[in-house]
C-alpha cells in the first residue's frame, strides 16, 4: 500500500507542474518570425525581424484574393550589437513572447553587412538554430533601408506568406530571369571550389496607378560573393547567359527572335539541359566547352519563318547571352559559371590541384573555348508556324 501511494503521490506532483501556468510554448504565447534582415551601421551590427500575424490570415482563400486583411498582418522589431548574435539577443530584449524560428521564409542582407563579413556570420547563427529549415532563402538588397523591404506587401491582399521574397517559385516558374537560392545550396556552393556563390540583387520598384506610393520587390541581377566579401555583380542583361546552365532547368524564358532588324517570332525556353567539358590544349592550357540543349515552344509568330530558322536563331540567342556574361565576370575576376569546380570534378584533377589558388583558377577571355547550342521547338501551337491573322 505504502508503495501504491507512494506512486500516486508522484503523479499527483507530476500532473500539478503540468498543469500550472500553461506551457511558454503554446501557439498563443508565441510570436512567428518571417523575415530577418542584417545591416551594419555606425560600428553596429542591426537586425531587423519581421513577424507575422497567421490569425489575420485566416479566411483567405488559396489565390490570396479574398477575404482577409493579410497585406497589414506584419510588424517589424529592430535590434543591435557589436556582432550579430549579440544584435539578436538584444531583440529578445525588446519582445513579449516567445519567438519562434521555425516559420522564417527567408534572410535579407545588405551590402554593407556583408563587407563587414556577416555573411558567415549570420550563417553560421541561422544553421545552428535547430527550428531553422535548410530551405529558407538568401537574398541581398540595394540600397541602405532593409525596413522598407519588409514592410513592403504584396497586392491584391496576398498573404505575406506568399510573397516574392518568401515563395518566389511561382515567379521563377513564369519568368526564369534570377534563380532563388536556399541555406543549404549556399553553405554547399561555397564549400565547393571555387568557394564563391551568387545570390539574387534585389530592389525596390514604385507602383504606379492605383497603388501608387507602394513598393514592389523587383529582381536587378546576381550578387557574386565569397564567405568574406563581395566579389563582383551582374545586373540586368549582363546575367542572362546564367539561366541557361542552372541546374534543373528553367522555368520559362521568354526569347524574341529576330533576323537583323526584323522582328519574326517569340518562344518559351521551358527546358534546357547543360554540361561544361574542360579539356587541355596543345600548350598544356585548360580550356572549356559549354554545351546546351534548349526546347522551346513557339508563343508568337510575326512572320511566315521555317522552324529551323527560328532554332538556329534562338541558339544564337543564347550562346550571345553566355558568351556576353563571360565577358563581363572575366573583367571583374570572377568565375560565374564555376570552371573551377567543374575541373576539380573531371579527370583532370590533378591539374586543377597545380592551378589552384584558394579554390579558384586564373580565367581569361580565351579560357571559354566554345558555346555549342542545339536549340528544338518541340511544336509550334495550334497554328503552327503561320501568323493567326494573314
Amino acid at each position: 500500500m505504502r508503495k501504491h501511494a507512494g506512486i500516486f503521490a508522484i503523479l499527483l506532483t507530476i500532473s500539478g507542474l503540468c498543469g500550472c501556468g500553461g506551457d511558454s510554448n503554446e501557439p498563443e504565447r508565441m510570436v512567428y518570425a518571417h523575415g530577418i534582415g542584417f545591416d551594419y551601421q555606425g560600428g553596429q551590427y542591426v537586425v531587423y525581424v519581421q513577424f507575422i500575424d497567421f490569425s489575420s490570415m485566416v479566411g483567405t482563400s488559396g489565390g490570396g484574393l479574398g477575404g482577409g486583411s493579410s497585406s497589414s498582418s506584419s510588424s517589424i522589431v529592430k535590434a543591435s550589437g557589436r556582432t550579430i548574435n549579440q544584435a539578436v539577443s538584444n531583440l529578445y530584449l525588446l519582445m513579449d513572447r516567445h519567438v519562434y524560428w521555425g516559420h522564417l521564409s527567408f534572410v535579407l542582407l545588405s551590402e554593407r553587412v556583408i563587407h563587414h563579413r556577416g555573411l558567415k556570420e549570420s550563417i553560421d547563427l541561422i544553421n545552428r538554430n535547430y527550428s531553422i529549415r535548410y530551405n529558407i532563402l538568401y537574398y541581398v538588397a540595394a540600397g541602405s533601408d532593409l525596413e522598407k523591404y519588409l514592410t513592403s506587401v504584396p497586392i491584391n491582399k496576398i498573404p505575406i506568406s506568399m510573397s516574392k521574397l518568401s515563395d518566389p517559385d511561382n515567379n521563377y516558374l513564369q519568368n526564369s530571369y534570377v534563380r532563388p537560392k536556399s541555406l543549404r545550396e549556399l553553405i554547399l556552393s561555397l564549400d565547393e571550389p571555387n568557394h564563391q556563390t551568387e545570390l539574387p540583387l534585389i530592389s525596390l520598384k514604385e507602383r504606379s496607378g492605383l497603388h501608387k506610393g507602394q513598393t514592389d520587390t523587383d529582381y536587378l541581377g546576381v550578387v557574386i560573393l565569397s564567405e568574406n566579401d563581395i566579389q563582383g555583380k551582374l545586373i540586368y542583361t549582363d546575367v542572362y547567359g546564367l539561366r541557361w546552365l542552372y541546374s534543373g532547368g528553367v522555368g520559362r524564358v521568354r526569347v524574341i527572335l529576330k533576323d537583323q532588324e526584323r522582328y519574326l517570332a517569340s518562344v518559351d525556353v521551358t527546358g534546357t539541359k547543360s554540361r561544361i567539358v574542360p579539356a587541355m590544349d596543345r600548350t598544356g592550357k585548360v580550356r572549356f566547352t559549354i554545351d546546351i540543349n534548349v526546347t522551346a515552344h513557339v508563343m508568337t509568330i510575326i512572320k511566315p519563318t521555317h522552324e529551323r530558322t527560328l532554332e538556329r536563331l534562338l541558339e544564337t540567342q543564347v550562346r550571345r547571352e553566355i558568351e556576353r556574361t563571360y565577358r563581363v565576370s572575366v573583367n571583374q575576376h570572377i568565375d560565374a559559371f564555376h570552371f573551377s569546380e567543374a575541373l576539380y570534378r573531371s579527370k583532370y584533377s590533378a591539374k586543377w590541384h597545380r592551378l589552384q589558388h584558394n579554390g579558384k583558377i586564373d580565367l581569361d577571355k580565351l579560357t571559354l573555348k566554345k558555346v555549342e547550342v542545339h536549340a528544338y521547338i518541340k511544336d509550334s501551337g495550334k497554328n503552327n508556324m503561320m501568323p493567326t491573322l494573314d
